[in-house]
């Protein structure tokens, strides 16, 4: 976690101080680079990450926010949540969570012949049958988020039926429900404290 927050801060600081001119550079214009160069870099290979603590995630979260925070010449001390309002952005788990769906259906897509699919078919089942029991790793993880977003439509699909998304419809299906979900739990965050209403 600490290499995560570290890595965040640096690569961005190090983008931020390459595209500032004398006046500074447009927050947007950095959000924008951060997106594109910054977060690729940090969470490459994510898909795999799994058992991640509350408190991890807010580590790497509070380092997500001091990104943006200072593209727009805010205090650290800033609500996140106003940051976050007006550059339009999704807290970094939404990220990794996109990134993991999209990875769960590079594999549901490949042929049931196929080692890698017959592998996570097996784990599943294995899963399903013990399901009481402690689990870790990636399909206790993918459940998890599939339940959060509430996707089990398109999972009960592919087990049942063997049938999944094309790869740009999953992408769409995931951006949209990921999007959604953030934004109701902003306006959550919104309504119930007094700083905002």
């Amino acid at each position: 976690v600490d290499q995560v927050k570290q890595c965040i801060r640096g690569t961005y600081l190090a983008l931020a101080t390459l595209v500032a001119g004398q006046d500074g550079a447009n927050p947007l214009t950095l959000c924008k680079l951060y997106s594109i160069c910054v977060l690729p870099k940090v969470l490459f290979g994510c898909e795999l990450w799994h058992n991640i603590s509350r408190s991890d995630m807010r580590l790497i979260e509070i380092a997500h926010h001091f990104c943006f925070k200072h593209s727009q010449g805010f205090r650290r001390d800033t609500r996140s949540d106003i940051v976050k309002g007006m550059l339009g952005i999704t807290s970094i788990e939404a990220y990794i969570d996109k990134q993991k769906l999209a990875f769960f259906g590079s594999v549901f897509r490949t042929p049931p012949t196929d080692l890698v699919n017959q592998l996570i078919t097996y784990r599943l089942f294995h899963y399903s049958m013990r399901i009481t029991e402690k689990h870790f790793g990636f399909i206790p993880d993918i459940l998890s988020i599939i339940t959060k977003y509430n996707l089990l439509y398109y999972f009960d699909q592919a087990i049942t039926t063997g049938t999944f998304p094309t790869k740009l419809r999953w992408k769409r299906v995931g951006s949209q429900t990921i999007h959604r979900y953030e934004q109701e739990q902003w306006n959550i965050r919104m309504s119930l404290n007094t700083d905002f209403t």
